[in-house]
């Protein structure tokens, strides 16, 4: 059963992603979800460096670098020095670049509302509830090691 629920989890970003795409206004900005997406969290995090932008998509410095050159190029975000740190850009939005995001958290939001509207809100804060509980348990995996007899016994927790 534990097995079904993740796999039902991917599913569920999955139909997510594939609906996205299947809108019109988003299929008129021509975006691999992960521009869209890289979009998003230059939008939330103007003057946001590339490191940082690998870290919070959890991607590699190349496809990261790849995508935002890609985004330079159509005019969406522009790359200027750090302040202090020569050898590190920022990147922030263009207002072109803001327009496409506005009209991709839009879509992202609505497809989200009509996810779930027809779960009551005290189910969905269970639903929110129990992901945090996992994403918890997968991101600070408790283990401890006793003694005993000799050997080290590991629990899972």
């Amino acid at each position: 059963m534990t097995e079904n629920i993740f796999n039902l989890l991917r599913e569920v970003e999955l139909a997510f992603v594939n609906r996205l795409q299947q809108m019109q206004p988003l299929k008129a900005l021509s975006l691999a979800p992960y521009l869209g997406r890289l979009l998003r969290v230059i939008g939330d995090h103007p003057g946001i460096t590339q490191n940082r932008l690998c870290q919070t998509t959890d991607r590699d410095k190349a496809q990261v670098a790849r995508a935002i050159k890609e985004l330079e190029r159509r005019g969406f975000v522009t790359r200027t020095p750090h302040e202090t740190e020569w050898r590190t850009q920022v990147i922030a939005l263009t207002d072109s670049g803001r327009e496409a995001a506005d009209v991709i958290v839009h879509h992202r939001n609505a497809t989200i509302a009509d996810a779930l509207k027809d779960i009551p809100e005290d189910r969905q804060q269970v639903l929110r509830e129990t992901l945090e509980t996992i994403r918890a348990a997968l991101e600070n995996p408790e283990s401890r090691t006793a003694e005993q007899g000799g050997q080290a016994i590991t629990h899972s927790g």
